[in-house]
């Protein structure tokens, strides 16, 4: 519902009755009396009663004159009246001049009002500008952000697959060493074996060219004591003798070169793994197995026995 502002009559009554009670009707007196009204409605009702004063003064001179009083009442009546309207003048014109400072007052007032409140719109306009840039420098840091945070996403999954990697080829080379280790561990056993089976294959070899050689003494010594061997014959027995010796020496200093080499390869298999070799294998077509050595041996023998005889 529209809200009704008052009327230049209830402004009329107002300053008629404060001026019934000896004040001089202003806006604020007015308002007190009416108690509602705005400056400006009520500065213009009251220009318009200070201006039908003066009628309406003269109008209630009408009413209350004497037609028939006498001249010196008259004159009395007519001196009261324009002392009347000379106060009335001057309460108007004071009063004019009070509403009109007053007036400007509350334009000023109105203006402060006005500029206070154009100052604080311009400050939330301010403020609503630099929230605003707040919010896009803060949208941008929040894009930068997740931009960022995906970044260190994609860094991190790429870190989590080499980890992975890394992981799984540590797992290979550990592995491949645990393998080494096996292999270095069997060729350290089977270097062993080969060592141990080298070494009584070389006391057997020693045992069998140290039987060669006392047999063959034995034999040279048994030509010698045969007197009726002649001459000849005995000069060949020794020769084919000492030939046999000088074999069995020969055969003796292969045996101590082969004895060094076979020392030598085990002597590099203690000191590190290598890739192993059948060295059994290798060597065997050079050393031969015992039982053809010995087979060897007593062909050899053989023939120093019927050389000697």
């Amino acid at each position: 519902m529209a809200r009704t502002g008052v009327t230049e009559e209830q402004v009329a009554a107002a300053a008629d009755e404060l001026l019934r009670a000896g004040e001089r009707p202003t806006i604020e007196r007015v308002r007190a009396v009416l108690g509602t009204g705005s400056p400006n409605t009520l500065i213009r009702h009251l220009d318009a009663w200070w201006k039908s004063l003066g009628t309406r003064l003269l109008e209630r001179q009408r009413l209350d004159a004497l037609p028939d009083a006498p001249p010196e009442v008259a004159e009395a009546a007519l001196a009261l009246w324009k002392a009347a309207m000379t106060q009335a003048s001057s309460l108007a014109q004071a009063g004019v001049s009070e509403q009109v400072a007053e007036l400007e007052a509350l334009r000023a007032a109105t203006r402060e009002r006005e500029q206070a409140a154009m100052e604080l719109a311009r400050a939330d306009r301010e403020r609503a500008a630099a929230a605003d840039t707040q919010r896009q420098l803060a949208d941008a840091r929040v894009t930068e952000l997740g931009r960022t945070c995906a970044q260190k996403d994609v860094m991190i999954q790429t870190l989590a697959a080499d980890l992975e990697r890394e992981r799984a080829s540590s797992q290979d080379l550990a592995e491949t060493l645990r393998r080494t280790a096996e292999a270095l561990d069997s060729a350290q056993r089977q270097a062993i074996s080969d060592r141990d089976a080298t070494a009584a294959y070389i006391k057997a070899v020693e045992d069998r060219a140290h039987a060669e050689i006392d047999r063959a003494r034995q034999e040279a010594a048994a030509a010698a004591k045969r007197s009726a061997m002649s001459e000849k014959e005995l000069s060949v027995a020794r020769a084919s003798a000492a030939k046999r010796v000088e074999e069995l020496l020969r055969e003796a200093g292969k045996r101590d070169a082969e004895i060094a080499g076979l020392k030598a390869t085990l002597s590099s298999l203690r000191s590190g793994p290598r890739p192993r070799k059948d060295t059994s294998a290798a060597e065997s077509p050079k050393l031969g197995s015992p039982a053809k050595s010995r087979g060897r041996n007593r062909k050899t023998g053989a023939a120093a026995s019927s050389a000697g005889a």
